[in-house]
């Protein structure tokens, strides 16, 4: 059930989910999914969706010229400034400067 959940992140890193499609997925209750999620991965599935989005944007800003307010759309932020406050968490730095730093 679990691996429907994590293939079901994979393949809409381009917007935000919620946790009722999650459990739709899953037939498990909220609860059941909340607790089976984080005993197997350590985290949330919206943190651990989080994550994978700002690694495809990560990918991104190595492999394209787009611009981060793109970038930040394309991976399902709506507001660019929150896509770069939560890029800086996971990340450590910037996206301009992740992006400077890696090409």
């Amino acid at each position: 059930k679990l691996g429907k959940v994590i293939s079901f992140m994979e393949h809409h890193t381009n917007r935000s989910i919620r946790i009722e499609e999650l459990t739709a997925i899953s037939g498990s209750s909220e609860s059941t999914l909340l607790r089976d999620f984080k005993r197997i991965t350590g985290c949330s599935p919206l943190d651990y969706h989080l994550k994978i989005r700002l690694n495809r944007a990560s990918r991104m800003l190595q492999e394209t010229e787009y611009s981060i307010t793109q970038i930040a759309f394309d991976t399902g932020f709506s507001d660019s400034n929150y896509f770069s406050r939560q890029f800086r968490k996971l990340m450590g730095t910037s996206p301009s400067t992740y992006r400077r730093n890696t090409i």
